[in-house]
């Protein structure tokens, strides 16, 4: 009896079975996928968080920190931050100091405070170039005073971001500069565009040229 009803019952089985196992599948697997899509969404939101908090540290501590530097470069008239060439590539960058006399025994008494802006930037460059915080958000905000302070102290450090020390800060700095770079380029060929419409293309044909 039972061999006879064996392909009925298989036939029922495949029949409802199958139908429910694949419902089964693409609810399990939708599943997933909002889960990973979740995931993202709150990565993403703490990451933009985590960039908010730096930009804010940026505002009250390092810049404060920059500005003590900069007063004691002017105080003592380091002239080696000035004088310095800086040639900003995509592979990195060069640096031709210029020493005056007496420039490294300056550099040597504001040591302590030009290392402690050093430190702070690098704590802060570290969380974008690890990831963690959403550095295209800090960008909008800080991304051209961190490029132009950084800039300015190359000529003390890059020689120690060479050999990993600093080297979040060169990192962070190269990526901007060249967003800076780019952004600089596409207005500049806005601009030209707009002028070239404003010329327009005027000739002067020949008689019984036209039709």
């Amino acid at each position: 009896m039972i061999d006879t009803l064996r392909p009925y019952l298989e036939l029922l089985y495949f029949i409802t079975g199958g139908p429910v196992l694949a419902v089964f599948a693409f609810l399990a697997l939708k599943q997933i996928t909002v889960a990973k899509q979740n995931a993202r969404t709150a990565s993403q939101r703490e990451a933009y968080r985590i960039a908010a908090e730096q930009v804010k540290c940026y505002a009250h501590e390092v810049i404060p920190l920059l500005n003590e530097l900069d007063k004691l470069i002017d105080e003592k008239a380091i002239n080696v931050f000035s004088n310095a060439q800086i040639e900003v590539e995509d592979s990195g960058v060069r640096v031709k100091n210029k020493w005056n006399d007496g420039d490294l025994d300056k550099l040597v008494e504001i040591a302590p405070t030009l290392v402690s802006a050093l430190n702070r930037l690098e704590v802060f460059a570290l969380f974008f170039t690890s990831r963690v915080a959403s550095e295209q958000i800090a960008y909008s905000s800080i991304g051209t005073t961190y490029v132009r302070s950084v800039k300015k102290l190359l000529p003390a450090f890059i020689g120690l971001a060479n050999k990993n020390s600093y080297e979040n800060i060169l990192k962070l700095f190269l990526l901007w500069h060249q967003r800076k770079e780019s952004e600089r380029l596409e207005q500049e060929k806005a601009d030209i565009q707009k002028r070239l419409r404003k010329i327009g293309d005027k000739k002067i044909e020949a008689i019984g040229t036209n039709d």
